[in-house]
């Protein structure tokens, strides 16, 4: 059973130095936030010296899952996320997007996994 609510981020541009997506979200449940169009208009910057390095193993030639502290890399502002229009739900007391945060952590995973920073991130639940 899903909770009906989601998020799709495509990358927008690149450099050495950062990375950046524009993202949307959607809440079924509240007819304000279905985002029936797909609109990604909050936009999510990462910078590279918040990537680990992938750990990859030999055994199954994907990249660990490393305790990444989000909240520290969004406090030091080396990931910054300006909200999209469709955001319905706040994290905690620091304003931002539960859907950004939910496609941030689909994003570090894909990075984690290939090396590459993924053209596109998305999530449902």
């Amino acid at each position: 059973m899903s909770l009906g609510y989601g998020g799709l981020a495509r990358k927008t541009a690149e450099n050495e130095q950062s990375v950046i997506y524009s993202y949307g979200g959607y809440n079924w449940n509240i007819e304000k936030y279905h985002n029936e169009d797909k609109l990604c208009d909050g936009e999510i910057e990462i910078k590279k010296c918040a990537l680990p390095e992938p750990t990859i193993s030999e055994a199954t030639q994907k990249g660990s899952e490393q305790a990444i502290d989000y909240d520290k890399l969004l406090s030091e502002e080396k990931i910054s996320v300006k909200n999209c229009s469709n955001c319905w739900k706040f994290y905690s007391s620091t304003q931002i997007d539960v859907s950004a945060l939910m496609l941030i952590r689909k994003i570090f995973s894909a990075y984690l996994q290939d090396g590459q920073m993924p053209e596109t991130a998305s999530y449902f639940q």
